[in-house]
């Protein structure tokens, strides 16, 4: 059951809230499993969705979403698989690597716009022991689509 004038309103306080702080907002899937609600969240000026596992954000995209970011890194050479088809699907779609097996496994790495993506990418093609040069991205909002 939900209350639909509830979700309504804590929706639009949340996208008014990140819009006066100037941050962008791309809420967690795994709270209500919903591609209407993720839709409803967009309307209302999110930059797209998180998703915990890959089977949301397979849902989340087949349902039209974008800006989808996986917040798990994909283990194993069958998910990297199903997230490298997640991504001929919604190029958009982001994921962090946590070794460079995962990332080996996907296609080449290209730079970006985001400084934040371009660590993660540096990150995952160097080796998990050894420590990075890369300095840490700065904070700031999370870019949208």
């Amino acid at each position: 059951m939900l209350d639909l004038d509830a979700m309504e309103r804590n929706i639009a306080a949340m996208a008014a809230h990140c819009r006066g702080a100037g941050q962008a907002l791309r809420p967690h899937a795994k709270s209500h499993k919903s591609p209407d609600i993720a839709q409803a969240q967009i309307a209302a000026g999110a930059a797209g969705q998180c998703c915990a596992t890959l089977r949301e954000a397979e849902v989340l995209t087949e349902a039209g979403i974008s800006g989808i970011l996986v917040t798990s890194p994909p283990t194993g050479a069958a998910k990297v698989a199903r997230l490298m088809a997640l991504h001929r699907k919604a190029p958009d779609i982001a994921a962090p690597a946590d070794a460079t097996a995962a990332a080996g496994a996907a296609t080449p790495l290209r730079p970006t716009d985001d400084p934040a993506t371009n660590y993660v990418q540096r990150r995952a093609a160097t080796p998990s022991h050894a420590p990075s040069q890369d300095p840490e991205p700065k904070a700031g909002p999370i870019p949208g689509p």
